[in-house]
């Protein structure tokens, strides 16, 4: 329906049916684009990059590809220094 009739929908309904994270007014859209900037700048570097650079390459995959390409790149990124300090770091109740 969203397809065919093109009609607007709502932030409230975008939010309920899951499309979008949330929906903020216009006037703090800026102060929480910055809060999430200063997040995402906070987790790991590495990690960070690799899923982004990951959600690119799936768009162009079948749904079975993406899934052992998924479960593959778990596997490797694991295996990198950063998790394994994540990892650490949590088993010893540390902050990454």
């Amino acid at each position: 329906e969203i397809v065919f009739l093109c009609d607007e929908v709502p932030a409230a309904q975008a939010v309920e049916w899951g499309l979008v994270n949330r929906a903020v007014p216009e006037a703090e859209l800026d102060a929480v684009v910055d809060e999430l900037v200063e997040k995402l700048a906070a987790k790991l570097p590495q990690t960070t990059r690799y899923a982004k650079q990951q959600l690119n390459v799936w768009r162009d995959f079948a749904w079975h590809q993406t899934v052992g390409h998924a479960r593959d790149w778990l596997a490797m990124s694991m295996m990198g220094d950063e998790a394994q300090d994540a990892v650490r770091a949590f088993l010893n109740r540390e902050k990454a």
